[in-house]
């Protein structure tokens, strides 16, 4: 009895080792964590949000456009809010930002432009812009392209946009359900090129109050990369497990499979251990 006991608990934490992965830290260019932050009361205003990436790109505000922390404003976790009138937080320009292809991830609970990675100097060029309900491949001001998610969220949700150099290369994630939508154009688009870019949080552009975001943020990392589906998972799983975001997982790739028999076999040895002991 004893024995089934512990093999019961070893399944467990396993499992949980899986579901509960840390985030892929490879290539990882920006974390934003809102529990990061330390003694604040709720209703705080923030002037700057650490970046808990090995490139330290902290995010800065002023004056009224600070946004406000809550230690629950998210499924009971911490959050930042912002107003939807002209809160943002910002991160100057840097050639970490001079990637041809990314991913990002973000929780959240709003509507607006969330997060713009734009050239810096301008509002548009050569951005990849993450909206509530649309990513945005961004060649300069009205040449676009994008998808939208096929399943509406008005809950927490997690939000998972991976572009190509390509303007056609657009994959759209919420709660680990991929979207099926075509992907939609305005005028005259190119690929993506090296540049310096800045990180605008909040809205639309460092440079003018463009498209607000109302709402809660959490948190948000950004890899100078396409992850993989398996690197996606890990990092969905790891955000649904922390803010009870319920996830619709894909089918396992081989490397997931893997590990799972993996730690199948490991049980089945231990098992073989009590036996013969």
């Amino acid at each position: 009895m004893v024995k089934n006991i512990f093999l019961l608990i070893l399944c467990f934490f396993l499992w949980m080792n899986l579901v509960q992965a840390t985030p892929v830290s490879t290539d990882l260019r920006l974390w934003l964590k809102a529990d990061s932050f330390t003694g604040l009361s709720d209703g705080t205003y923030v002037s700057s949000w650490t970046d808990n990436s090995s490139y330290q790109h902290n995010a800065s505000s002023s004056g009224s456009t600070m946004p406000r922390f809550y230690s629950t404003g998210l499924n009971g976790k911490a959050a930042l809010y912002f107003d939807g009138s002209d809160d943002q937080m910002g991160i100057a320009g840097s050639l970490d930002y001079a990637f041809t292809e990314m991913t990002m991830f973000i929780v959240s609970q709003g509507t607006g432009a969330a997060i713009s990675i734009a050239k810096d100097g301008t509002q548009t060029e050569q951005e990849y812009l993450f909206g509530w309900n649309t990513m945005y491949h961004h060649t300069s001001d009205g040449n676009y392209t994008y998808r939208s998610p096929h399943t509406s969220v008005s809950s927490p949700y997690i939000a998972t946009g991976a572009m190509g150099a390509s303007p056609y290369d657009l994959t759209y994630r919420v709660n680990g359900d991929t979207s099926t939508n075509g992907i939609g154009q305005s005028g005259s688009v190119n690929n993506m090129t090296a540049v310096s870019r800045n990180i605008t949080i909040g809205r639309r552009t460092f440079y003018a109050n463009r498209e607000p975001f109302g709402g809660y943020i959490s948190e948000i990392l950004v890899y100078g990369h396409k992850l993989t589906t398996t690197e996606m998972n890990s990092v969905e799983l790891y955000l649904a497990a922390k803010y009870n975001i319920e996830h619709v997982l894909p089918v396992p790739e081989a490397s997931s499979l893997f590990l799972l028999f993996s730690g199948v076999f490991l049980v089945s040895f231990i098992q073989r251990i009590f036996r013969k002991g």
